[in-house]
């Protein structure tokens, strides 16, 4: 290593003589005492010119000597610096051992040790005599040093044990029993000799750099109303807890979607309790990121530090690379380092001070840490009324249109972070016009949610762009009794079916509308993944997260999931619908499924829905009335006209009518009814089913009078 001392420390004159003093005390007794001179000797003499001038024996450079001689003139030279008592008593390092030595209550050996790893450091003639003294397995290491400070070998035995202060505060580790050289032996933790060496005008803000006390927040608990229930859990756990003096090992875990506000939420826990809140640091004051083992080092030093200060709670924010992950060997079977897996449990086990541990997703934790954890709470995307709130509130002083939050808010990616900085960006701008305002903010987070591979479509709040009414459906059963059930509080497994664009989804809509529920809509590319079982948990999941917002669950394109299992290729295709099924009956909230294709449906589930609603195509009368509302049609003669022609047309919907609006007004052109019947005629006759309709094709309800049979087709 090359000598820093200089640019690593900050002291006076006398304090970097007594460096270079003990460095040479501690030198010559490696190079004596543990053999390392065996290194820097040939057999006729002194090969390492640095180390000799180091410890003052510069006239043996090129010097014919046998080995014996080279060791008794080191001998000899370790006995007058001796003599000399070269000790620590002023400087940074020595302000700084002594500040930390009452912090962690460290005895002499401790800060000893300490101080010949920070000399070391600093200095490389140090450095390489120890790295010269040989293989560094435990007993060794232990033996090195003893004979290096000249204290007994107990007293260093005792310092290294995982049960010592040194050790369990992070600030040391030992290697494992393999053979290592004094570099590998021992690991420091990161920036810390560096630290130690520095001056610092407050000796207790030393180790500022590895925790720090968090800012705090503007929100409080009902800005998390929607989290209430686990809030109100957590608080009152850690209130008790930190009644209990000698409680050890309170550990809560906050996972969800990044920018789903729990870094905030711990901040928010915090305050609420009345504790004092520290997070561990991501990067050192050089700007390095510190991952892995070595934050966790960091967290073991402030949970010693902090265990004196009863109204302290720690925050160890993005976790993913700390807890290892579980490898697979053969037959699937999970493993991983047994020693590192009980060290981790035993810190999580043992921490005296509470701890909220945040992650974007708890997948990868092994199960051992996860029981290890009093309260695990999922953040997901805050609901449509909370994400409006949340829009409102950051948005209070803007003069935005309210039209326009409630679009925004429609987006389910939509994340509390995404809000917060989408709102700091305004205020820098500081656009003119409301209408510069939102396309600010819609940019701002329109580009984020693109970046992070996210739907980014801000679409129109009623998501349709025709009137909307139910009189313009054709359904099989009478929908205004069924909205009547529902709002009794009854939970419903309804099944949506007929031809695309009939009004299924805007019914589903309507529904939520009328019962004042969110709506939780679903899709079949929302539901699937490549990986085996991650298509089940995602089924799971919606439905979860349907009963935790107290929402009306829409799943569409059903079909992809509840495929009669008797055409099954796969057992994953079996173990899907067999997952949906389960879920649905469990489900006690109001569950919809859609699909266009009835017909392919397992017939074990369709027994498990309570009602199954055709939805037709429009009938002549609905399709003048519909036209007649969106171009005010209002001459008898006109309406008549308008009739005939659509009594031609069988397998006209309502989507063919929103499709012909978009052309319309991508055009720009104002047109005139028959223009407009013209295109719907076209968007009739490109559908899969136009010759059945030409031919005099009818649906199930025109064809029987009645509702479809349990099947949900016609015979």
């Amino acid at each position: 290593m090359q000598d820093i001392a200089l640019n690593a420390i900050r002291g006076t004159s006398t304090s970097t003589r007594q460096y270079k003093q003990l460095a040479a005390l501690w030198a010559l007794r490696a190079l004596v005492h543990a053999r390392g001179y065996e290194q820097i000797m040939h057999s006729s003499g002194f090969h390492d010119d640095a180390t000799l001038r180091a410890i003052g024996l510069v006239h043996l450079v090129d010097k014919d000597m046998s080995r014996t001689q080279g060791y008794r003139a080191l001998k000899k030279r370790l006995s007058e610096v001796e003599q000399n008592n070269p000790t620590l008593s002023a400087g940074p390092l020595f302000d700084n051992l002594e500040w930390l030595g009452k912090a962690l209550r460290l005895n002499k050996t401790e800060k000893a040790i300490l101080a010949l790893l920070a000399i070391s450091y600093s200095h490389g003639v140090l450095y390489e005599s120890l790295d010269n003294t040989g293989d560094m397995i435990r007993e060794r290491l232990i033996e090195v040093f003893a004979m290096v400070l000249g204290v007994a070998r107990r007293h260093v035995a005792k310092a290294f044990d995982p049960e010592s202060m040194l050790v369990a505060s992070g600030i040391i580790r030992l290697e494992g029993r393999n053979r290592y050289n004094f570099r590998n032996a021992i690991e420091v933790i990161e920036g810390f000799l560096d630290t130690i060496l520095r001056a610092h005008r407050d000796p207790s803000r030393l180790l500022d750099a590895y925790f720090f006390r968090s800012e705090s927040t503007a929100l409080n608990t009902n800005d998390f109303d929607y989290l209430a229930d686990d809030i109100r859990i957590i608080t009152r756990y850690l209130k008790q807890a930190r009644k209990q003096k000698r409680q050890k090992g309170v550990n809560i875990l906050l996972h969800g979607r990044p920018g789903a506000g729990k870094t905030v939420l711990a901040r928010v826990i915090a305050e609420a309790v009345g504790l004092d809140l520290y997070e561990i640091t991501m990067t050192l004051e050089q700007g390095d990121a510190v991952k892995g083992e070595k934050r966790f080092s960091i967290y073991q030093l402030a949970q010693q530090l902090l265990a004196r200060k009863r109204q302290s709670i720690v925050l160890f924010d993005e976790v993913e690379d700390v807890f290892p992950e579980p490898t697979y060997w053969f037959f699937g079977s999970r493993s991983s380092n047994d020693g590192q897996k009980a060290w981790i449990n035993r810190q999580l086990e043992q921490n005296p001070v509470p701890t909220i541990w945040i992650s974007n997703s708890a997948d990868h934790i092994d199960p051992a840490f996860l029981r290890r954890f009093d309260y695990i709470l999922e953040l997901k995307t805050p609901v449509r009324s909370v994400r409006h709130r949340m829009l409102r509130e950051a948005l209070r002083d803007v003069d935005v249109d309210e039209a326009w939050i409630a679009r925004m808010a429609a987006n389910d990616n939509l994340v509390p972070a995404h809000i917060e900085r989408a709102s700091r960006v305004l205020r820098q701008v500081k656009p003119e016009t409301p209408a510069q305002a939102e396309q600010v903010l819609e940019r701002a987070i329109g580009n984020t949610l693109r970046a992070m591979g996210e739907t980014a479509n801000f679409i129109n709040a009623s998501g349709s762009s025709t009137p909307y009414s139910t009189a313009l459906l054709n359904p099989s059963e009478d929908l205004d009794a069924l909205a009547w059930g529902l709002r009794q509080g009854r939970p419903a497994r309804l099944c949506f079916y007929g031809p695309p664009g009939t009004g299924k989804t805007a019914f589903a809509e309507h529904l939520a509308r009328l019962l004042d529920r969110p709506i939780l809509k679903k899709r079949a590319s929302d539901i699937f993944s490549k990986w085996v079982g991650e298509s089940e948990k995602n089924i799971a999941g919606m439905f979860s997260e349907a009963r935790e917002e107290d929402a009306i669950l829409f799943l569409d394109e059903a079909d992809s999931f509840l495929q009669d299992r008797k055409q099954a290729n796969a057992s994953w295709e079996i173990s899907q619908v067999n997952e949906l099924l389960v879920q649905m009956e469990q489900f006690n909230g109001v569950f919809i499924a859609a699909t266009n294709l009835m017909d392919t449906l397992d017939a074990a589930s369709l027994r498990r829905f309570d009602l199954k609603v055709y939805f037709d195509y429009l009938n002549a009368d609905q399709a003048v009335e519909l036209l007649s509302q969106m171009l005010s049609v209002n001459s008898l003669s006109d309406r008549a006209g308008l009739r005939a022609r659509f009594s031609g047309l069988e397998n006209l919907a309502l989507g063919d009518f929103a499709a012909v609006s978009r052309r319309a007004a991508l055009l720009g052109d104002h047109w005139h009814a028959a223009r407009w019947v013209d295109a719907l005629e076209r968007e009739c006759a490109a559908k899969p089913d136009a010759r059945r309709a030409i031919m005099g094709f009818v649906s199930p309800i025109a064809r029987r009078g009645e509702q479809p049979d349990e099947q949900g087709a016609a015979q």
